[in-house]
């Protein structure tokens, strides 16, 4: 399986920050100066966007549940 690019930051509880389809994690950055105060953010790149790989095969939103399972 291809590894996801992701990033923790903050302190508190965690809050996982997944971006919209042809976007990046980098699409959160205005709120998480703000966010980070109050929680650790989970911040991913979906198979095929941002920095991370593209999934073998078709590259739609189903099949990256098997790619989630998998960390």
């Amino acid at each position: 399986m291809p590894a996801l690019a992701y990033e923790v930051s903050g302190a508190g509880p965690p809050l996982l920050l997944i971006h919209g389809t042809m976007s990046s994690r980098g699409i959160w950055a205005p709120l998480r100066e703000r966010l980070e105060r109050e929680r650790r953010l989970i911040l991913v790149d979906l198979p095929g966007m941002g920095d991370s790989a593209v999934l073998p095969g078709r590259n739609v939103p189903a099949d990256f549940v098997e790619i989630g399972r998998a960390h």
